[in-house]
């Protein structure tokens, strides 16, 4: 059973631009649904590929739960790979953890 505390809402309210915003959304809930968020922890990807190219089997599941919302075409190769280091982030040391740098950042 998923830790709602630990990997949080999904609800990114603190990401102020409403784009980037869904973006996150999109794809926090992609691995909520498909329940990857502890093979999310443990694993890293290969360093010559990072997550842009990455071809791990769970991929596949995430990438299918994200394009279910047309959401997910709005994604770039760059910020796709940056979102899914900020999801291995909140994988390895929780929400409030991201959301806590994220805030400190707008100061």
């Amino acid at each position: 059973m998923m830790n709602t505390e630990y990997y949080g809402n999904g609800e990114f309210e603190f990401i102020s631009e409403q784009s980037e915003r869904e973006l996150y959304k999109n794809m926090h809930n992609a691995i909520t649904q498909t329940e990857l968020w502890d093979w999310m922890r443990s694993y890293t990807p290969p360093a010559n590929t990072g997550f842009m190219f990455a071809t791990a089997p769970e991929f596949e599941m995430i990438h299918n739960k994200m394009r279910e919302d047309p959401i997910s075409n709005r994604h770039s190769g760059c910020s796709y790979g940056c979102m899914m280091r900020v999801m291995e982030s909140i994988a390895k040391k929780g929400y409030e953890s991201f959301k806590m740098d994220m805030l400190k950042r707008r100061t």
